[in-house]
Parts: structure tokens; sequence; C-alpha cells
């Protein structure tokens, strides 16, 4: 990150985030005074969504059951929009507290619903979130699926802040399977739309995620400024979920950097934030860390003890991600006990677990994912222009047609005046029949000009239909031509 940015996100610390906690607790205070007075209507309906966002963060099973009452009022009123957000909602807590099943379920419930109703910026919410979903369980090509086709929609709609978070969900992806230089890609553009909207959650969420990179890369320090950052935004607007997340992160690079005393006080830290808010996920990770500490320490009985937790947790929730890490740490221990059979039968499972988590075949498919999105993206930029070309190609001929219509009429009208005139002066008869003939002819290749598209319609282009209706365009105009042929006659010939 350039000194620019840094420059900017130690500004915007300073300066935008102490009033933004206070904020969220007012608006909170006024959602729940409003609600109060409210009936089990649509209006009581938003207001348990909006308090379910709310407690999102800090009170995730509160969360869920606000938004859970939100779904019960909309089902009784067969209010779609309600039911489709509260099972969005719903979804997003279960997800938050390890429920993924659960998640998935309610998001396959709200998907159809939000498409139904068009809302294209809550089918695309609902598909990132499918896909974290999935990512979390270690299904990364499904995941990442499911992120493209939200940043397609996003970018259907010029969503910038909606853009930011795909492009965000996206660059992990591309962290976890190694590809550096894609995810810092994808982290930056999304951090360059979060800085310009001011917004601190998203601010936070990807420097975080840029910290992950220069984790991997082995860039320690790096990685704990970037971190530190992340904390200290996250920590003023009272997300516990992120506050947590960020100290399981403080803990690995401190016991990378050799302080094991300042590991193990961010993992007690998280450990208990995940505890209070019933973040299972987080707790696995966290006891998983515990454990690792333990055996630096050269106490590896406890930390068998505690990657076993962190096993039943992992099983219980089908996290295999975790499962894989612990399995290998296990292995490790017994090894270290010399307990060679327990040793073995570990990294047998994990084995089994990288192997189901992520292999070449997978690789390759994800590769043909990202292809497929940029050949997609190609494709409708193609089709937008050729669409553009078309329009603008139409509006010529519109223009074109405009002015040989408006030009046929002038002559028509030109002609019309000089037969009123032709009683006051002497012109052969021959003439003023020639005169008359020609503005009725003139007059009736008008009347085909101007019915020609209707005429292709009706006929389906068929010559024989088309000159029945010429014909009979013609049997209209020739009494007329007679008529005035006569009445010119008159004037002429005194």
């Amino acid at each position: 990150m350039n000194s620019y940015r840094t420059a900017f996100i130690v500004y915007f610390i300073a300066i935008f985030l102490p009033f933004a906690q206070a904020q969220n607790q007012a608006l909170i205070d006024s959602l729940e005074s409003a609600l109060s007075q409210s009936y089990d209507d649509t209006n009581s309906v938003k207001l348990l969504n909006q308090l379910s966002w709310k407690y999102m963060q800090h009170e995730t099973e509160k969360a869920y059951h606000l938004a859970d009452s939100a779904l019960k009022i909309s089902e009784n009123n067969d209010f779609k929009s309600g039911i489709s957000t509260a099972l969005n909602f719903r979804a997003i807590a279960n997800n938050k507290l390890g429920r993924y099943d659960e998640a998935l379920e309610d998001y396959h419930r709200a998907l159809p619903i939000a498409k139904k109703l068009g809302n294209k910026v809550k089918a695309s919410a609902i598909l990132k979130n499918m896909g974290i979903v999935n990512e979390r369980r270690g299904d990364f090509e499904i995941a990442l699926d499911y992120y493209f086709k939200s940043l397609k929609i996003r970018e259907e709609m010029n969503d910038s802040a909606g853009i930011a978070s795909s492009l965000n969900a996206i660059g992990i992806i591309f962290r976890i399977l190694k590809e550096y230089e894609q995810a810092i890609e994808h982290f930056e553009k999304a951090l360059e739309i979060w800085e310009k909207q001011q917004d601190q959650t998203g601010v936070a969420y990807v420097l975080g995620n840029i910290a992950g990179v220069y984790y991997f890369k082995n860039d320690y320090e790096k990685s704990l400024k970037y971190t530190l950052f992340s904390l200290k935004i996250t920590e003023e607007l009272g997300n516990k979920y992120a506050v947590a997340n960020s100290l399981s992160n403080i803990c690995e690079l401190h016991e990378e950097l050799g302080d094991t005393d300042k590991a193990t006080e961010a993992a007690q830290k998280a450990i208990d934030i995940r505890k209070e808010i019933g973040d299972k996920r987080g707790e696995a990770i966290s006891l998983n860390q515990i454990g690792n500490l333990y055996a630096r320490s050269g106490n590896y009985n406890k930390a068998i003890e505690s990657v076993l937790k962190a096993v039943e947790i992992a099983e219980e929730l089908k996290v295999k991600p975790i499962l894989k890490n612990a399995y290998e740490s296990l292995s490790s221990y017994h090894h270290a006990l010399r307990n060679y059979k327990e040793a073995y039968e570990n990294y047998r499972l994990f084995s089994q677990w990288k192997d189901s988590l992520f292999n070449e075949d997978k690789s390759k498919q994800i590769g043909k994912l990202e292809a497929k999105y940029e050949f997609e993206k190609a494709e409708a930029e193609t089709k937008r222009i050729q669409e553009e070309e078309f329009r603008i190609q139409n509006e010529k001929i519109k223009r074109r047609n405009l002015l040989q219509y408006s030009g046929i009429l002038i002559v028509i009208v030109i002609l019309s005046l000089s037969l009123l005139f032709l009683g006051k002066i002497n012109v052969p008869v021959h003439i003023a029949e020639g005169l008359v003939f020609f503005n009725f002819l003139l007059f009736f290749e008008f009347i085909l000009v101007l019915l020609y598209p209707y005429i292709d319609e009706w006929t389906g282009g068929i010559p024989l239909w088309k000159l029945s209706i010429n014909a009979l365009v013609a049997a209209v105009i020739f009494p007329l031509h007679s008529f005035f042929e006569i009445l010119l006659k008159k004037r002429i010939i005194k």
C-alpha cells in the first residue's frame, strides 16, 4: 500500500470513527422506539429487519431472532420483499453462528423471491453471501462461482459499493489459492472504492485481507501493521465479530515473530469474544491456535486437548479447512510424544481432508470460472457496443426518413398550392392534368412509404399480399384524383 493510502487510513481513523459507534447506538434506540409503537404489519417487518442488521455484528443471536420475527410477520401478511430480506438476514446470522446448512437453506429460499421481485441488489447480495458460506466450508470452486455471479449483477447496475464487496470476496479466494498477485489486485480495487465512499467497515475488511496476503508472503511486520489498522477501525465500530478475527490474526503474527506472550494474550481475547457472540467456527480456530501455542512451550498434552475441542466443533460444522489444520497439528504433537500410531492416523486424516479441500483439478476448474467470467464480461461489453451502434444507426435512419418525409410533404404542399392558382393563369389542359397526376402520384408514394413497415408486418413479406394492399390504397386514392382533376379543369376551362 502506498504512502497516500496509509496517510488516508490514519486520517480516517482519527477523524471519522469516534462518531460511528455513538451514531449506531442512537439509530438502534430510535428503531426500537419506533418498533414499540408499531403493529404486526409491513412497517414492523422493515423495523425488525433494520434492527436485525444493526445487531448482526455484536449480538448475532439477537439479530437472528429479530429476522425470524420479521419473517413470521411477513409470511402472515404475504409481504414478499420482507420475506426475502428476513430470510437473507437470518441466513447471515446462521452463517456467523456456524449453522451453514440452515444458512444455505434460507438463501435458497430468499434468492428466487428477490429475482421474481426484480430486486437485483438483493439478489446480488444473496449470491455473494452464498459464496461466503461455501468458502467457509472449503468449497472454493462453488464460492467463486457465486462471487462472480454477484459481481456481474453489480457491474450491470454500476453499483460501486457492491462491486467492491464482490472484488474483496474474490480476492480472498485467490489469497487462499496462493494467487497473491491476483488477490492484491482485487483487494486494491475494492479498497480504492471504499476509500472514496469513506466506508469504514469496507476499509477495515480489505485491510485485514491485504494483511493476510503479506502474512502468507512471510512479511509479518507489514502484515501486523495493516492488521492493527483494521483492528482499530473494527473496535471503534463495535464489530465484535471482526475484532475477534483481527485478534486471531494478531495471534498468528506474534507467534511467527516469536512473541508467545502477546500471541497467547490475543488468542485468549479472541476466543472470549467468539464464545460471547456464539461464533463457533471462530472458536474452533482459536482453540487450534491455543493448541499451537501450548505445543511451542512443549506442553503437547494440553495442545492435543485444545485441538481435539476444535475438531469436535469443526466436525459439527463440517468446516474442511479447520479439520485439515487440526489433524496436521495433532499428527505433529503425537509424533513429538512418540505416539507414532496416533501420529500416522492423524496424518492420514490430514491428507484426506487436504485432498478433498483442494487439488489440481479444482485449481483448473477455478481458473475456468475466472476465464468464463472474463469471457462473459467481454461478451456483454461487445453486446453493449453493438446495441449502442444499432441505436445510433437507427437514429440516423429516423433522421434521414424524417427529412425525406418532410421534403415530400413540402413538395406536395407546393404542388397543391400551385394547382389552386391554375385558374388565374392560362395553362394548357394537358399540363394541368400532368400536374394533378404528378401531385397524386407523389401522395400515393408518400402513403406507401409511411405504411411500408406495417404492410411488411401484416403480409409477412409475401409479394401477392403486398400488391393487394398497394392496389387497395390506389383504389382509395383514384376517386380523389378524378374528383380534383374534374374540379381543376372547370377552373381552367371557363
